[in-house]
């Protein structure tokens, strides 16, 4: 039925979407494994991993900026021929022995700023190819592709060509990232015929700021920032904790604490896939509040009891109602939001959600290690779970009716 409703277009751009999360897969595997044949300081291959975010908080309202000027397929097969440039030329010194921590914090960094360009524009791409009343079913659509690259392919995918050594993993990603201009080759001819957004007047600093003024200025925009900001903040907290809570509270090894993260990525595409089939039968607007309420549900039980079967369930609920939620936000954003300055609003609020998303894994060690001066370690861990529950169920409990009301305005 998706495939009828959301057109042919679209599944050409899901297509190189799903491409391009094969590489991020990957990626995740591949690069911290490769900064451990360099270095084997924890915070020296945690800096590398902090180059690849670091864009997000520093970069990306620029790009946003520049994403509302650029054709946007154009842009996103720009960015992914810049990234197969950097795995294949990353490669090259890998073959050579010359691999060292520099030369990985700085193609970090640019895969980083390439992923910036290419995902803000990828988001700010999807009501250019549906109907508004499709946007959940797109955004499900879009988000299923990222959980199962990412988590069911790239990760298997990237660990098992490490067995063959540095120089093919990184070939591989660069083969990968190539594929992706050649999908996205017929959108790029077809954009080139479209008529040209209007543009907005605004230069220099009012321009990269104009994403910001725009979700100031929006009292629904105003509201999913802020809550998503404060979902982040402490969804964040659980994240950096997560492994330590499954050693520790669950008791599992590495092997299991897979399983369990299929679990919960299995989870995400139940939410991306039947995003839209739920919006459709609630109420108008309680998507949001939805979501969040049964993410908070879930980390309650989580952390009123963490044994393994009951963590799993929650876990893949959880992970189905975060991606309620993602779905939901996204769609607002591109029906509230002038198509001129989407891509400079997806970026603000890109870089809010990643800031504070930063703090929060920042955080999350801290509050575990101030709970342990009263509670064993197993409990401390438990911590941040409940911590998540009270945030988001006071967030459905004093913004809830509020955001609903206006969410069904749109």
């Amino acid at each position: 039925m998706a495939a009828a409703v959301l057109g042919r277009r679209f599944w050409r751009f899901w297509s190189a979407s799903l491409t391009s999360n094969l590489s991020d897969g990957v990626a995740l595997i591949a690069l911290p494994w490769i900064t451990t044949t360099v270095t084997d300081e924890a915070f020296l291959v945690g800096a590398v991993a902090a180059a690849g975010r670091l864009p997000w908080l520093v970069a990306a309202i620029p790009a946003g900026a520049a994403i509302d000027r650029l054709p946007r397929f154009a842009t996103m097969a720009a960015a992914a021929t810049v990234r197969a440039l950097l795995w294949a030329g990353l490669g090259l010194v890998a073959v050579t022995g010359r691999l060292s921590l520099e030369a990985l914090l700085v193609v970090a960094f640019a895969l980083g700023l390439a992923e910036v360009f290419y995902d803000t524009a990828a988001v700010t791409a999807i009501p250019r190819l549906v109907a508004r009343g499709h946007l959940e079913t797109a955004n499900g659509q879009f988000r299923t592709a990222e959980i199962t690259a990412q988590e069911f392919l790239g990760r298997p995918a990237g660990g098992l060509v490490l067995t063959a050594g540095t120089a093919p993993a990184l070939f591989l990603n660069a083969g990968i990232c190539a594929l992706v201009p050649a999908l996205l080759l017929r959108l790029c001819r077809d954009e080139h015929r479209e008529p040209r957004l209007a543009d907005d007047r605004d230069s220099g600093w009012r321009r990269f700021g104009a994403g910001i003024a725009t979700i100031r200025a929006s009292p629904l925009l105003r509201r999913l920032v802020g809550v998503t900001m404060l979902f982040n903040l402490a969804y964040a907290t659980v994240l950096a904790t997560q492994v330590l809570f499954a050693r520790t509270t669950l008791g599992l090894g590495s092997a299991q604490f897979g399983l369990l993260m299929l679990t919960a990525a299995a989870g995400g595409i139940l939410g991306g896939q039947f995003g839209g089939r739920v919006a459709a039968r609630l109420p108008a607007g309680w998507l949001p509040m939805t979501g969040l309420a049964g993410t908070g549900i879930c980390h309650l039980v989580m952390a009123a009891a963490p044994v393994v079967p009951v963590v799993a369930v929650m876990l893949f609920v959880s992970h189905a109602c975060v991606l309620l939620y993602t779905v939901s936000v996204s769609a607002l954003r591109q029906r509230v939001t002038p198509a001129a300055l989407l891509g400079r609003v997806n970026a603000a609020a890109g870089t809010a959600s990643w800031g504070v998303a930063t703090v929060g894994m920042a955080a999350g060690g801290g509050l575990v290690s101030l709970a342990e001066r009263w509670l064993t370690a197993s409990d401390a861990l438990r911590v941040p779970h409940a911590l998540t529950a009270a945030v988001l169920l006071a967030l459905v409990c004093t913004v809830g009716r509020s955001t609903t009301r206006l969410s069904a305005q749109v």
